[in-house]
């Protein structure tokens, strides 16, 4: 159990700083777009912001996955890289029981990354095409 949190916290850690990080490039882009129209004066500030916020939750419906495997990368390259990953076959914690940690993490993205599939991109790229017209 205490192997479990420990492999589950360093999978998050990293998870959640990839994940801004890309959120931020990611944003930065949208923005980019819009700050045109903006400048133009298409578009007002508040309904710029509005529409970078529907971009980044479309966005991260495959940013999400992306991070998880970059964090996963990282969290599991570091610790084969400290030996713990050898340290914990040693005292008899299988590949699976990682294996399992790993799909901990993973199973309620998934599920996040659905329900922003069905139901969050439909309701952002609707509001997004009524603030553009």
């Amino acid at each position: 159990m205490i192997i479990d949190r420990y492999l589950i916290r360093e999978i998050s850690k990293p998870l959640v700083v990839i994940c801004t990080i890309l959120v931020v490039i990611f944003a930065s882009y949208e923005a980019a777009q819009y700050l045109a129209a903006a400048a133009a004066g298409l578009l007002s500030g508040k309904t710029v912001i509005y529409l970078i916020l529907l971009k980044v939750a479309i966005g991260l419906e495959v940013l999400l996955p992306t991070t998880l495997y970059f964090s996963v990368v990282v969290a599991l390259g570091r610790m084969y890289t400290d030996s713990e990953i050898t340290a914990l076959s040693a005292c008899g914690v299988s590949i699976a029981r990682v294996v399992r940690a790993v799909f901990s993490v993973a199973l309620p993205l998934a599920i996040l990354v659905a329900s922003l599939s069905l139901y969050v991109r439909p309701w952002a790229y609707e509001k997004g095409y009524l603030l553009k017209a």
